[in-house]
């Protein structure tokens, strides 16, 4: 959170991948379209399943065991 407060560079991609079941997810996805490149991806994995919102859409999606993982596109 610290790290996204202090740097406004656009990246290609960002690579998400936070403990799961601690509520981090709400608090990081509206905040990373501002960090993404215009043509930009953002890959997630998460315990559940995500689905598009205001920030993002679902670009790919899949599960691998217990895992669900996503490439996600900015809805902004």
């Amino acid at each position: 959170m610290q790290f996204l407060a202090a740097n406004a560079q656009p990246f290609d991609v960002i690579f998400l991948d936070p403990p799961y079941q601690q509520g981090w997810l709400p608090k990081l996805l509206p905040l990373l379209p501002a960090h993404v490149a215009k043509d930009g991806y953002l890959y997630v994995e998460a315990e559940f399943a995500l689905l598009d919102d205001e920030h993002w859409q679902v670009h790919k999606q899949g599960k691998a065991g217990n895992v669900f993982y996503h490439l996600l596109k900015s809805a902004l």
